[in-house]
């Protein structure tokens, strides 16, 4: 076997690899599609945030509530959604 065929071979086992490691560690879409998006209610000095991206929330703005109960914003926790199926503050997996 030739150096560069060797490469490529190990490329395709590293990529296989890591599909089997985090490719299967997503949300699936129809549990992220059960998750409640509800109204953030801001209190008069709450500065609380998403973790995420670190942005204050807005009186009103729409976020998503994990089942134990942590807040993000739904564009934010979607993406953390593609890599991992845990709450991104607490790791607990989000089953519904």
């Amino acid at each position: 076997m030739e150096s560069d065929d060797y490469n490529i071979t190990s490329l395709r086992q590293l990529l296989r690899q890591f599909d089997n490691e985090y490719g299967t560690n997503r949300l699936p879409p129809q549990t992220f599609a059960a998750l409640p998006a509800i109204p953030f209610r801001k209190e008069a000095d709450d500065n609380e945030r998403c973790t995420i991206c670190l942005d204050v929330y807005k009186d009103n703005e729409t976020v998503m509530r994990l089942p134990c109960s942590h807040l993000f914003h739904g564009h934010c926790v979607t993406e953390w959604f593609k890599t991992s199926k845990s709450c991104p503050l607490c790791r607990r997996e989000v089953v519904i």
